[in-house]
């Protein structure tokens, strides 16, 4: 069985049920802490968080990506029905014999935030996404087990 964060290094990322692309590192999660709390053996946890973002270095782009970009390589203005409401970010490992998939049920285009956009040369897209709290137990993050096809 492989480890999360292995799993988590090559994984493809779909938002609103668009494919855009493939990281090659682990995403970086920004959690603003807003409770926190201590167990009798003094270990910490977040209970609740003011706001959590997760960035992804995307290496390989997917068609779907185009939604995003303009003719020049830049992030379009986009209009808030695309990306700018809260929508389903998935994460599927590339190598996933567990068929497992992470989703994101709240998450949001996090602003104007990818930049480094040429694969060719070496750089990867930056993309962040703000993440909220779903359903009635407040994850953030669900695992599920994918069909297999």
């Amino acid at each position: 069985m492989m480890p999360d964060n292995a799993a988590l290094a090559m994984t493809r990322i779909i938002f609103k049920d668009c494919e855009l692309g493939v990281t090659n590192g682990l995403p970086i999660f920004r959690i603003m802490p807003e409770k926190i709390s201590a167990d009798e053996n003094g270990v910490c946890r977040i209970v609740s968080a003011r706001q959590v973002t997760v960035v992804f270095g995307l290496e390989h782009l997917e068609e779907g990506f185009a939604v995003l970009l303009d003719s020049h390589g830049r992030l379009r203005q986009l209009s808030p029905e695309l990306f700018r409401k809260t929508g389903t970010l998935r994460l599927i490992p590339l190598d996933n014999e567990e068929h497992i998939c992470w989703e994101f049920h709240h998450a949001q285009l996090a602003g104007d935030t990818g930049y480094g956009i040429m694969p060719d040369a070496g750089h990867r897209l930056l993309l962040e996404f703000q993440l909220s709290p779903a359903g009635t137990d407040g994850a953030y993050m669900q695992q599920r087990t994918l069909p297999e096809t």
